[in-house]
């Protein structure tokens, strides 16, 4: 888990963060990188709202990386599936996953709509 834990954080401190821009939106997915690395798409969304709730919204993380943890993190994965039927949930849970995210960045960007607008 130490191991684990240095590696994320070298990996989106030296590769997420230069790739995606060396701005506030490449910490934003750096977080979420972090996230990803230690866990799966929730806890990538909660090291993006801890860190976007410290220092202000941006929304293109909120959406890119929610869609990419749900829905094609997943997808890649089914090749290796074994059985249909483990297809077929797994394509479920994805097509549910997209919609909770989806309610879930409405919610966001409602109640940052005014920054947004300005």
């Amino acid at each position: 888990l130490i191991a684990q834990s240095i590696l994320i954080a070298l990996f989106a401190s030296f590769i997420t963060y230069k790739v995606m821009g060396k701005n506030y939106e490449a910490a934003v997915f750096a977080s979420a990188t972090c996230g990803f690395g230690m866990g799966a798409t929730p806890n990538a969304i909660a090291n993006m709202d801890e860190l976007t709730n410290r220092f202000g919204f941006t929304p293109t993380p909120y959406f890119v990386v929610p869609l990419v943890g749900g829905l094609f993190i997943d997808q890649v994965s089914l090749p290796s599936l074994l059985t249909y039927s483990a297809k077929l949930k797994v394509c479920i849970d994805s097509i549910q996953t997209f919609f909770i995210i989806f309610q879930y960045f409405h919610i966001k960007m409602s109640q940052y709509s005014h920054l947004l607008l300005a």
